[in-house]
């Protein structure tokens, strides 16, 4: 039996024992109206409460504007939050030059032309004479995570922007790997759902290990 209709068949039940020992015909016939008045209430309630998860979009429309505006914050944040955590992922993940030259094919999911071609963040590993400095100094980098902090969402250029605390752990010829943690300021774009703005503003901190 469907759990659901368990509290329909008690008010029935309890309403028709308490009708039973009525004899007035009238009586009986107004407690019946009350007990049908009682279903068809309970009916349209389950009626309804069906509707909204059969068709969620029904039950979206019954939300007001702030809490519209809320979820729409949140859904925004988690997605720029994904990209922000794909980006330093690629980004901050090398061991060779050629993982070192993979990185921005492999960021051009997760950021905008504009971050893909800064040279502060995508260049080429070598240095004046041509040689690769990752592969000289053996440099090796290791992401580990993201913190990310939004403001709430611009309506005027449709993007979101927030500061992000970036925690990776990079080495060099062969030693032990240091932890550091940096800061940056993103600008995520709601059309191009990707980050347009990745700008580092300083190393918050260094720790040896």
């Amino acid at each position: 039996m469907n759990n659901k209709s368990l509290p329909i068949i008690l008010i029935v039940l309890g309403s028709l024992l308490t009708a039973g020992g009525v004899q007035n015909s009238h009586q009986t016939d107004a407690k019946l109206a009350r007990i049908n008045s009682t279903l068809n209430s309970r009916k349209q309630v389950l009626k309804n409460y069906q509707t909204k998860v059969e068709n969620p979009l029904l039950a979206d429309k019954a939300k007001t504007p702030a809490q519209k505006s809320t979820q729409t914050q949140l859904n925004t944040n988690n997605e720029m939050f994904k990209a922000a955590n794909g980006f330093f992922s690629v980004a901050f993940n090398f061991s060779s030059q050629k993982e070192w030259n993979q990185r921005k094919n492999n960021a051009s999911r997760y950021a905008t032309d504009d971050v893909l071609n800064d040279k502060k963040l995508f260049n080429s590993g070598k240095d004046v004479t041509g040689n690769s400095i990752i592969e000289a100094q053996k440099v090796v980098s290791t992401f580990n995570s993201v913190n990310l902090s939004t403001n709430t969402i611009n309506n005027n250029d449709h993007s979101l922007t927030g500061l992000a605390k970036v925690s990776y752990s990079a080495s060099t010829d062969n030693h032990s790997p240091a932890q550091h943690t940096d800061i940056y300021l993103l600008k995520y774009d709601l059309h191009q759902h990707k980050l347009s703005l990745v700008h580092r503003i300083g190393e918050l901190s260094s720790e040896d290990n």
